[in-house]
């Protein structure tokens, strides 16, 4: 039975008689036409077997099509193999595409590149298209021989070609081959970046293209493809040269030279030999790692550019050639994406089949997503697992060396590729690179200045350079930062210089000047303040590690307390959580700071649902701070007590504590004090079973939250009165209270205080009977309280009865609904949201 036309993705194979008007001379008509029957059954028979689907047959040539390029790759060798003594030769060129069907035949571009192909082929050779490569992934018992990159007639673009089997046969009958490398891997990934790069070397306009990025980004593969891919708008041909192995820029004129396959046989300089080569011609020079060579290859572009008006330069370079022509392009990481595709591809390489897992992921974040780093690493799955190579990335550097003999020695590790750099540096540029290296996150131009004592100018030349790079945070404020392998190479040359201590305690210093500058506006929400803290999250915590290591407890203190507000509105719990315990193990004599620092602890405790170590931290608080503290922070750590012994049970000794802390804050007389302490009252009482004195209570302490400028703690008050209200029963004032709180969380953006809200509400539909939309509420207070580390209220007892009040599918739907909600999703619930009106009226009606 005849197979049918396949369409979509198909690939398409052309045969042909080399040589057949020869070999008709050569055996006669009669043998000849037995030759062509012989040649006719191998081929039907061998394609027959495989799917094939005969499109065409004339006279010694056929064209077949294939659903799967195996299935295509297979039969072409089966019907060689029967071939193999018969008297004729026949080449095959192989593509896969989509062409469009016109049955029985094909129409499109791909028809033509498949002609192409086997019109450049010789007898007995099968040639494949880069695509049909690419589809016989996983077939890796292949034998496939790179042919490198050809253009052929009509044909906008060069193809890549391979040839099955590694028989040896003529350079194909291509037009001409580009003069670039052939790479030993297969480029993957980064199509948004090559079409970026090609879209500038079309522009005629751009006549010199640099690619700058420090070592390890890929710009030689990124450049070589995009040298590949715009080979159509150079007509002339694109000539690649490496000057990785040069020292002296005297040698890249010949080496050029070389690349052109020009000579000058009358004595001339080399320029002009080379302008003379290059005069006319719509040509593209690729010039690789030009960095160490930088003034000259500058001169020399200089030179093409003014001498040459219709030729273009692709460079790449660690820092700018510094000319008036040149368009620069920094050279991104990959995307997440391409990243992991690259270490899985690697790793297949190496002999390992992986699956995309968090540990690779992880592993290629910690990598920066650089290419040669996830090469390098990808390298060592014969003998260490993702996880393990985790483990490993305390050491990263040294740790990802390669043996293979063909890698530039630049290459052999991370650390000698941003070594290379490195020794380029004058020696106050060197100092300065170390000195950096203590920055996590990176730091404004004022902290580098500070810490470093570099200039502004020299900040820029190492920017130039591609080693530090220049961005701007969420302030607006310009920070600078390096890729963290290069801040690893640059610790460990820190370390080595002695330095490391000396610039660790500046470092400390100026960021506990941060945090005492900042600490205040924070605690009373400034959004600049909260922000310009934010930018400083990585540095604090490297900060933190230092006054561990270097046993200085006090900055720590200075610092854990300006940043904790940060950590706990800013969905960082389990960070602040971190380094609290941290810094209150750092050792040290009672002291304001370290009681502090215990109530700190114990707040973040009592925010991850840790009732008991909470307790127990607010303790040690309330005795170090009764010695040495001031009347307002005893009487805060003794509210913080009452709620956490609350939580315990132990309402008797709660309620002890909290009328402690309002005395204390009623005689010192501030309101915001006040208004704490009450807010904690109230929770007690409500733990007691008093709601209406809790409602009052609560109310009570917004009043005095409002009048002292703490907007976040009046809502948190009023949520609290709003869920005693729903409790004793008044569901017109818990809903009236809790939408006032929700659209004062909502402008704040406050996370963990808005899935409290939500889920009230949640629970407050449910008693009212709206169970589909309790249910939406109920999961979306779920989603937030994880979305922003905070603990979840348990609604398991309320979501299991919600299930059975409500069919299956309208509850998963309910559900699915409140999930997928973001903190702006709940505006919805004041009223703005057509269709929360609607379901509303419905219950009511009901």
């Amino acid at each position: 039975m005849a197979a049918a036309q396949p369409s979509g993705t198909v690939t398409l194979v052309f045969t042909d008689i080399e040589g057949s008007t020869r070999l008709l001379e050569r055996l006669g008509l009669v043998r000849y036409r037995a030759a062509l029957a012989e040649h006719r059954t191998a081929i039907r028979d061998a394609c027959g077997r495989h799917g094939g689907y005969e499109v065409h047959y004339e006279g010694d040539s056929f064209f077949y099509a294939f659903g799967q390029a195996a299935d295509a790759v297979t039969a072409m060798r089966d019907a060689l193999a029967a071939l193999d003594e018969a008297p004729v030769s026949v080449r095959v060129g192989i593509h896969t595409g989509t062409p469009a069907p016109d049955p029985p035949k094909y129409v499109g571009i791909d028809v033509h590149r498949a002609a192409r192909i086997v019109d450049s082929a010789h007898g007995g050779q099968i040639v494949l298209s880069r695509e049909t490569v690419v589809a016989l992934d996983g077939h890796g018992d292949l034998e496939l021989v790179d042919l490198g990159e050809h253009r052929f007639k009509d044909i906008r673009l060069p193809e890549r070609l391979y040839q099955l089997g590694s028989a040896k046969h003529p350079p194909l009958r291509s037009l001409y081959r580009l003069t670039l490398p052939v790479p030993g891997t297969p480029f993957l990934g980064r199509e948004a970046e090559v079409a970026e790069v090609v879209a500038r070397l079309a522009d005629p306009d751009v006549r010199l293209l640099t690619l700058t990025g420090p070592g390890g980004t890929g710009k030689t593969r990124l450049a070589l493809r995009a040298a590949e891919e715009a080979s159509a708008h150079f007509p002339d041909g694109t000539t690649w040269t490496g000057l990785a192995p040069l020292g002296e820029a005297d040698l890249v004129l010949p080496a050029i030279l070389q690349g052109l396959g020009a000579r000058d046989e009358r004595g001339e300089p080399p320029l002009t030999a080379l302008t003379e080569a290059l005069l006319g011609r719509r040509a593209l020079l690729v010039l690789d790692n030009a960095e160490h060579l930088v003034d000259g290859v500058a001169d020399l572009a200089a030179a093409l550019i003014a001498a040459c008006p219709t030729i273009a330069l692709l460079v790449t370079s660690r820092e700018r050639l510094e000319l008036s022509a040149e368009t620069v392009w920094p050279v991104p990481t990959m995307s997440a994406r391409d990243g992991e595709a690259l270490f899985l591809a690697r790793a297949r390489a190496a002999g390992v089949s992986l699956d995309a897992d968090d540990a690779i992921c992880e592993l290629c974040e910690r990598l920066d997503r650089l290419p040669l780093a996830i090469e390098l690493a990808a390298a060592q799955t014969p003998v260490l697992s993702p996880d393990e190579m985790l483990d490993e990335l305390a050491d990263r550097l040294p740790s990802l060396a390669t043996r293979a003999r063909d890698v530039d020695e630049r290459q052999r590790t991370i650390e000698s590729t941003i070594a290379w750099s490195y020794d380029l540096l004058a020696p106050e540029e060197q100092r300065v690179l170390r000195a950096l290296g203590v920055f996590a996150g990176g730091c404004t131009t004022a902290a580098a200045v500070d810490v470093t004592g570099a200039s502004a100018d020299l900040l820029e030349a190492l920017v130039a350079k591609s080693l530090l790079a220049r961005r701007t945070d969420e302030t607006g404020t310009a920070r600078y930062a390096m890729l963290e392998t290069i801040r690893d190479f640059a610790r460990r040359r820190l370390d080595e210089s002695g330095d490391a201590g000396e610039v660790a305690d500046r470092h400390i210093d100026w960021l506990e000047g941060v945090a005492m500058a900042h600490a205040r506006a924070a605690r009373i929400r400034d959004e600049n303040a909260l922000a310009a803290l934010r930018s400083e999250w990585p540095n604090a915590r490297a900060a933190l590690v230092h006054c561990s290591e270097r046993e200085r407890p006090a900055p720590a203190h200075q610092i854990l307390c300006g940043f904790a507000f940060s950590w706990l509105t800013g969905g960082a719990v389990d960070e602040g959580d971190s380094l609290a315990r941290m810094v209150v193990a750092i050792p040290s004599e009672p002291s304001h700071g370290l009681g502090w620092s215990y109530a700190l602890a114990g707040q973040f405790a009592q925010t991850r649902g840790e009732p008991t170590r909470a307790a127990e931290l607010a303790c040690r608080a309330v005795s170090i701070l009764e010695e040495t503290g001031p009347p307002g922070d005893v009487a805060a750590v003794h509210a913080d007590l009452g709620i956490q012994l609350a939580d315990l049970g132990d309402l008797e000794s709660a309620a002890r504590h909290a009328r402690r802390a309002l005395e204390i804050r009623r005689e010192v007389g501030e309101e915001s004090g006040i208004g704490h302490a009450l807010q904690t009252v109230a929770y007690v009482e409500k733990a007691e079973g008093d709601l209406a004195a809790s409602v009052a209570t609560n109310h009570e302490a917004v009043e005095y939250w409002e009048s002292s400028g703490y907007p976040l703690e009046a809502i948190s008050a009023l949520t609290e009165a709003g869920r005693a209200e729903r409790l004793v029963g008044h569901a017109d004032g818990a809903e009236s209270t809790l939408r006032i709180a929700l659209g004062r969380s909502l402008t704040a953006q406050d996370g963990p205080v808005t899935a409290a809200i939500v889920t009230e509400l949640g629970l407050l539909a449910a008693g009212r009977g709206a169970h589909r939309r309790a249910v939406e509420l109920l999961a979306h207070g779920t989603t937030l309280a994880e979305t922003s580390e905070s603990a979840a209220v348990d609604v398991t007892d309320e979501l299991e009865a919600l299930r059975e009040l409500l069919p299956a599918d309208e509850y998963e739907r309910a559900w699915e609904r409140g999930r997928v909600r973001t903190i702006d999703d709940a505006r919805v619930l004041l009223g703005d949201d057509p269709a929360a009106r609607a379901n509303d009226e419905e219950v009511s009606a009901a």
